[in-house]
């Protein structure tokens, strides 16, 4: 009975030591992974598409970048990229930075997660400046002069000249600020010398209108000045009236410097001309701008615009009126 009894637990014994073996076998097995037995990924993605304008008033544009690849998820894909630079550097799929105005290239390329790199993209475009006359003005309490634009550049100058010559070094700029009314504000010579009310000559805003308005002196200029910020092609558009029923008519000019590229007279009240030229080329037309009981003048929108034409450098833009 004895030895029955050692035989006994012996076949229990095994039995168990087996039974522990082949559970641990099958759970190692199963967290195995199977060996990736596709060719290593050789294959780049598909050359960046770029979303974005190729004329642009922004000067820091956005960008987007997509791309595909067989084996990496689009959300993978990472990109590099330059503006205006042969070295491309790591960035994001939307990518954007602050630009000077004129013409500029984006190259892009993508990199998938094996590190194909795609052929490179290139896309051009252009960030156009845009200055406008009378939305540029700064009104009181904020009222400068020289006045920045809104690119943050002091391109506007409200001046004026004590004599009728065509020499920027003689001009001034005015110094008194005058709150006519809800409606007009104006830079004028108020602080220089006593003349009828409103002290003339003055540039001032027509804010209703939002028109600049332009009122000369005898044998002296009233003066709108610009200084181009860029070194390009420049677009100019406006127009000149008289309102003035009592005027006996007004000399305008469009200068360059001290050079006159346009110039002309108008007669009584309600008399217009357009400047459709500028020392570049043609600009368009617009619409008349007056306001009652002076004598106006307006030069309301300039913009600078690329082309294949050479560039013509530009130090500065002065418009004068003066009386006939």
């Amino acid at each position: 009975m004895p030895k029955v009894a050692n035989v006994t637990r012996g076949l229990l014994a095994v039995p168990l030591l087996v039974a522990v073996t082949m559970a641990t076998t099958p759970a190692t097995s199963a967290f195995t992974q199977a060996p990736d037995r596709r060719p290593p990924d050789r294959t780049p993605p598909t050359a960046p598409v770029v979303d974005g304008l190729s004329e642009t008033e922004d000067t820091a544009p956005v960008f987007t970048f997509s791309s595909r690849d067989r084996r990496t998820p689009a959300a993978k894909i990472r990109f590099e990229c330059s503006i205006d630079a042969a070295a491309l550097h790591r960035c994001s799929r939307e990518y954007s930075e602050s630009l000077v105005f004129g013409k500029h290239v984006l190259r892009v390329r993508a990199v998938d997660r094996a590190g194909n790199r795609s052929r490179i993209t290139s896309f051009a475009f252009v960030v156009v400046g845009v200055w406008d006359a009378a939305d540029d003005m700064l009104i009181a309490p904020n009222h400068a002069n020289p006045n920045p634009d809104r690119y943050d550049n002091a391109t506007w100058s409200y001046m004026w000249s004590s004599v009728r010559v065509h020499n920027p070094a003689q001009y001034r700029l005015f110094t008194h600020y005058t709150v006519v009314d809800a409606f007009r504000e104006q830079w004028d010579v108020g602080d220089v010398q006593a003349t009828p009310f409103p002290p003339r000559p003055l540039v001032g805003l027509d804010r209703p209108g939002g028109r600049i308005i332009m009122a000369p002196y005898p044998e002296q200029f009233a003066v709108l000045a610009w200084k181009s910020p860029v070194s390009g092609m420049v677009d100019l558009e406006g127009s000149v009236a008289s309102s003035d029923p009592c005027s006996h008519g007004m000399d305008w000019t469009l200068d360059q410097g001290a050079t006159s590229f346009l110039h002309g007279t108008l007669g009584a009240a309600r008399a217009k001309r357009s400047m459709d030229r500028s020392p570049s080329r043609a600009a368009s037309r617009s619409t008349s701008c007056s306001i009652p009981g002076l004598t106006t003048s307006v030069i309301p929108r300039s913009s600078n615009s690329q082309s294949e034409r050479p560039f013509h450098r530009r130090s500065g833009l002065g418009h004068r009126a003066a009386p006939s």
